[in-house]
C-alpha cells in the first residue's frame, strides 16, 4: 500500500505519466459496457438500428416530457405507455413477420420498443390525422404508430401513417390490420415530402442521419404542418438541426435522451454523467471539512441527480431541493433519494441561517440578476458550494458570434472569468474558502461524440485544455470554476445597500 501511494506521488509529478492513470481513471465510467458489448455480441443478431427496452426511470422521464407536450396528465401518458407494453397481438406480429423476412439473420426474435413507447403515446394523446414518419428500415416505428391510429379510430378519431424510405424492401412489419392505415412511400424521402400534399399533424425524422439532410426534411414539410403540428427528431443526440429549426420558427424544442436497458448502445443519461462530476467536485472542497452539515439545500436540483448521489455518500445529510420546473420535481419526488427531506418551487422565506450548506451549481449563468440572488441566498445559508463555467474565453466568445449557437441553445446569459466571478461574490458579501478550476471531465465533454475519431479528438482536446490550465491559460477554453464560501461577517447588507 505504501510503496503504490509512493508510486502514486511520482505519476502526479509528471505530465506526460500520468496521462495514463487518468485515462484508465476515466474509463471506468465506461467499462461496465464492456461485458454488455460481449454479451450482445453473442445473443444478438442486430447489425443496425438496434432494439431495446428503456430503464424505469428513463420511461419515467419519457412520460413526463410527453405530458407537458401535449398539456395532459402523466397518468395518462403513463396508462398509454402500458398500453403499448402490453399490446400482445402487436409483439406477436412482429415476431412472426420476423421469422417469415429473409432478415431473420439480422434481427432478433424479440419486440422492444424503446423510444417508440414515446412516439405510441403522442398518437394516442394528439389525435393526429396524419402522421409521417421518415426512414421506416424494417418498420417498428410503423407497426407501433399504426397501433395507436387504429386505437384512435376506436374511439372516433382517423388518423392516416405514411413512411418513406429509400429501400424498396423496408417496411416488412407493417402488415395485416396495420397495413389498413398505414401506406409506404419508397423513393428519396425529401423528394416524397416535397409531393406530399397534405396537412401534417406529427412528423418523426428517422431517415438519413446526416445534419444537412436532417434539416433538409424540415425544410420540405416546414409549410405542411397543421397549427398544432409536433415534430420528433432522431437525431436530436447528434445534431443541433432540429432545435435550431425551432429557434428560426419561432417552435419550443425539448432534448430527451433514452437510456437503454442491459445493452451498449451509448446513450447515457448527460445529466447523470455530469452529476458524478459535480459531486466530485463537492467532494474536493470539503476534503478536512466536517461533513456533518445536517440540513443542506440544493438551489436548481432539477431531476436530482446530484441529491441522489449526496444522498449516498452523506446518509447525515438532511437534502432539500428547490427548482423553478414543477416538472422536474415530479421526477425527482419519484425516485428513491434515501434522506430527502422536502422539494420546492424556488423561494427565499427562511430564517437566517436556515441551512448548513446551500449548493448551486451550474445555475447563476441563466440568472439574469445574479447579484442579486447571491445576496438573498446569503441571508438563509452558514456554507455555500457554487459552481459555474467560465465561458469569458476567446473560443467561446467566437461561438456565442453564430446564430443558434450553443449558449444561445440551453440558455446562457452570464459569461463569467475567474476573476469576475471572484468580484462579485466578494460584492455580494461572501468569504472564498476554497476554490478548485477543472477541466470538465473526458467522460462528459466526449458525451455526444459520435465514432472512434471523434472520440479521439475530443481525448486530445481534453488534454490539450489540461495542458493549458496547469500552465494558466485558462482563457483560452471554457473550465469549471467551484468555490467554497461562507458570510463575510464584516458586511452588513443594509449598510451596503445590498437588496434583500
Amino acid at each position: 500500500m505504501k510503496f503504490r501511494n509512493v508510486l502514486k506521488r511520482m505519476l502526479r509529478r509528471s505530465t506526460l505519466l500520468n496521462i495514463f492513470p487518468r485515462i484508465f481513471y476515466a474509463m471506468r465510467y465506461f467499462n461496465h459496457k464492456y461485458p454488455e458489448i460481449v454479451k450482445w455480441g453473442f445473443l444478438s443478431r442486430e447489425d443496425t438500428n438496434y432494439t431495446y427496452n428503456l430503464t424505469n426511470d428513463n420511461l419515467l422521464y419519457l412520460a413526463n416530457m410527453v405530458a407537458i407536450v401535449c398539456k395532459i396528465s402523466f397518468q395518462d401518458i403513463k396508462s398509454y405507455i402500458n398500453e403499448a407494453q402490453n399490446d400482445k397481438e402487436l409483439m406477436n406480429l412482429v415476431v412472426e413477420k420476423t421469422i417469415q423476412s429473409k432478415f431473420l439473420t439480422v434481427a432478433d426474435l424479440r419486440c422492444d420498443f424503446g423510444r417508440r413507447l414515446g412516439w405510441y403515446a403522442f398518437v394516442r394523446a394528439l389525435k393526429p390525422n396524419v402522421v409521417i414518419e421518415t426512414g421506416v428500415d424494417k418498420g417498428l416505428g410503423s407497426v407501433i404508430l399504426c397501433s395507436a391510429l387504429l386505437r384512435n379510430k376506436e374511439e372516433g378519431y382517423k388518423g392516416k401513417y405514411y413512411g418513406t424510405d429509400i429501400n424498396p424492401e423496408a417496411g416488412y412489419l407493417l402488415d395485416g390490420k396495420y397495413k389498413e392505415i398505414g401506406e409506404l412511400l419508397y423513393g428519396d424521402s425529401i423528394k416524397s415530402l416535397e409531393e406530399f400534399n397534405c396537412e401534417i399533424d406529427l412528423f418523426i425524422n428517422d431517415s438519413d442521419h446526416s445534419a444537412e439532410y436532417e434539416y433538409r426534411e424540415y425544410l420540405a414539410i416546414k409549410n405542411k404542418l397543421s397549427s398544432k403540428a409536433v415534430i420528433l427528431g432522431d437525431n436530436s443526440h447528434k445534431t443541433n438541426k432540429l432545435a435550431l429549426f425551432s429557434i428560426e420558427n419561432n417552435r419550443n424544442f425539448l432534448f430527451f435522451h433514452e437510456v437503454p436497458l442491459n445493452h451498449w448502445y451509448p446513450v447515457s443519461a448527460w445529466r447523470e454523467i455530469g452529476a458524478k462530476a459535480k459531486v466530485n467536485n463537492i467532494e474536493f472542497l470539503l476534503n478536512n471539512r466536517n461533513h456533518d452539515y445536517g440540513k443542506v439545500l440544493e438551489i436548481g436540483c432539477g431531476e436530482g441527480s446530484i441529491l441522489k448521489l449526496l444522498s449516498e455518500k452523506y446518509s447525515n445529510w438532511k437534502l432539500y431541493g428547490c427548482d423553478i420546473s414543477v416538472n422536474a420535481l415530479t421526477i425527482a419526488r419519484k425516485r428513491e433519494i434515501g434522506n430527502l427531506k422536502e422539494l420546492f418551487i424556488c423561494h427565499f422565506n427562511f430564517p437566517e441561517d436556515e441551512f448548513d450548506l446551500i449548493i448551486m451549481t451550474h445555475v447563476l449563468e441563466h440568472v439574469p440578476d445574479p447579484q442579486r440572488m447571491l445576496r438573498k441566498i446569503r441571508r438563509i445559508g452558514k456554507h455555500f458550494m457554487f459552481e459555474v463555467p467560465l465561458e469569458d474565453n476567446i473560443i467561446a466568445a467566437n461561438l456565442r458570434k453564430k446564430p443558434g449557437n450553443y449558449a444561445e441553445q440551453i440558455g446562457h446569459i452570464n459569461f463569467f472569468s475567474r476573476n469576475s466571478f471572484r468580484y462579485i461574490l466578494e460584492q455580494s458579501g461572501f468569504v472564498i474558502l476554497k476554490e478548485k478550476t477543472v477541466t470538465p471531465p473526458y467522460y462528459v465533454s466526449s458525451f455526444y461524440s459520435s465514432g472512434f475519431m471523434e472520440k479521439v479528438k475530443e481525448m486530445f482536446k481534453y488534454m490539450a485544455k489540461r495542458m493549458l490550465l496547469m500552465y494558466g491559460f485558462e482563457t483560452r477554453f471554457t473550465y469549471n470554476y467551484a468555490l467554497l464560501c461562507k458570510k463575510n461577517e464584516n458586511i452588513n447588507p443594509r449598510e451596503h445597500n445590498f437588496p434583500l
